[in-house]
């Protein structure tokens, strides 16, 4: 399980995944994956896609803000980040379902 910190629209903002602090550059895609049909106990997940970068000490994590639904399936930059001043990013594909949030995939 992963602590994850999301907007008033549910869209995640930061996250902390083995004992590091990451902070959500840009939403790059969301998507639902069905449940299993053939599982009684599985759930459906929607699934973000996004650019993270470790936060930095001192840094409040500042992250993507945005002010509309257009934002999903865009890459979004935070305009407030010089490129020269984030530190090397990734891309992570995290899943929620119900109110448990997980790692599904590391893109490097």
């Amino acid at each position: 399980m992963t602590d994850v910190a999301v907007d008033d629209r549910g869209m995640p903002t930061k996250f902390s995944w083995r004992n590091r602090k990451y902070v959500v550059l840009a939403v790059l895609l969301t998507w639902l994956e069905s449940a299993a049909w053939w599982k009684a106990d599985s759930r459906d997940y929607s699934v973000w896609r996004v650019e993270a970068s470790l936060e930095q000490p001192g840094n409040s994590g500042k992250s993507v803000s945005t002010s509309d639904s257009s934002c999903v399936n865009q890459k979004i930059r935070a305009s407030s980040c010089a490129m020269s001043s984030v530190p090397a990013s990734g891309v992570y594909d995290m899943a929620q379902s119900n109110t448990s949030w997980f790692i599904r995939r590391v893109i490097d």
